[in-house]
């Protein structure tokens, strides 16, 4: 809902307008570490960028029609994520959010992978099952249990999503090296990803320590 306000507050036809107001909302304070609007043909017309604005002009005029938010995002989906988006200044994978203006611009948000876990953590609070983000080809998004975590899980967890994705209930029990887990998974198909809460089983579940 954010993003979709500032796509709003842009003119879309002067870049350097654009870039001043999308340079106010991003950095300290804000959940967006980039903001940028792109052309139809794809092309960046201004930018917000955390680092500098300075930096952020220089990148103005970079063509991204090729990337998978803005493919999305113009393809009709009206909120378009990416747990590995390359960041525009330093192509390194960020969390990216995309949404698509009534002339056909793409606005693209920026923010950083730890942002996703605070969120979850703060609609939830410290005291919920912890949970996994996952996308549907098995790539951690946020780990609510852990500070950081990201990346991937062991091949355990990805034939559980495997048989999720193959429409067969998923089994309550995980085994993931020494530890064994309660799971139940849930399927977002609006954003593509999997919630998987977790709760440590048997000996390990603090519950059954404190008998």
């Amino acid at each position: 809902a954010r993003l979709e306000l500032l796509a709003g507050m842009l003119r879309g036809g002067d870049g350097a307008d654009d870039s001043a107001v999308l340079q106010a909302h991003v950095g300290e304070g804000h959940a967006f570490q980039a903001l940028y609007l792109l052309s139809v043909q794809g092309r960046v017309r201004a930018v917000g960028l955390a680092a500098s604005a300075a930096v952020g002009d220089s990148l103005r005029g970079r063509e991204l029609a090729g990337s998978f938010l803005f493919r999305s995002a113009r393809g009709g989906i009206a909120a378009a994520w990416d747990g590995r988006h390359p960041a525009l200044e330093s192509g390194l994978p960020t969390v990216g959010l995309a949404t698509r203006r009534a002339d056909g611009q793409v606005l693209v948000g920026e923010m950083p992978p730890a942002f996703l876990r605070d969120v979850l953590l703060a609609v939830a609070g410290p005291e919920t099952t912890a949970l996994w983000v996952m996308e549907r080809d098995g790539n951690l998004l946020a780990d609510t249990g852990q500070a950081g975590g990201a990346g991937r899980l062991e091949r355990a967890s990805e034939s559980l999503l495997e048989t999720v994705r193959a429409g067969h209930a998923p089994p309550r029990e995980l085994q993931l090296g020494e530890r064994r887990y309660w799971v139940e998974v849930v399927d977002s198909a609006p954003l593509g990803w999997f919630f998987i809460g977790r709760m440590s089983a048997g000996w390990q579940h603090p519950a059954v320590r404190e008998l």
